[in-house]
């Protein structure tokens, strides 16, 4: 999913008065998260990105496509709704969505842990 398609679809489904530069900014966070939490702890394919500087302003909204693949993308929905909720205070509203947005990322923490090699490391004791 691209940048440009996930917040026309979630200004379309929750409709609200936050910046399309802040929307930018946290899937920005999101993408970091997943980059170093989940992607940088496994084996990289040829498809798999070296690095991630992030999201901004000059980024192309229209061709750039998120980290997590169809089906599990549905988890930037939950991440957005949960930070419109965060700002505008509304702390019920806000406590489903992390709950939703918490079960997306760990079905596709799972997923990538499926289908992924981790990156082997060597642990080394001394006596």
């Amino acid at each position: 999913m691209t940048i440009a398609v996930l917040i026309a679809k979630v200004d379309r489904l929750k409709p609200n008065q936050v910046t399309e530069a802040d929307k930018i900014a946290w899937l920005s966070d999101c993408d970091t998260y997943i980059f170093k939490s989940i992607i940088q702890t496994h084996e990289p394919e040829e498809t798999t990105p070296e690095t991630f500087a992030g999201y901004d302003s000059l980024t192309d909204k229209a061709t750039t496509v998120l980290l997590a693949e169809t089906p599990y993308d549905e988890l930037y929905v939950y991440w957005l709704y949960m930070q419109i909720d965060m700002v505008n205070m509304e702390l019920n509203k806000y406590n489903n969505d992390v709950t939703l947005y918490n079960s997306a990322i760990d079905k596709y923490a799972a997923f990538y842990n499926r289908t992924h090699a981790p990156i082997e490391t060597v642990t080394y004791y001394t006596i």
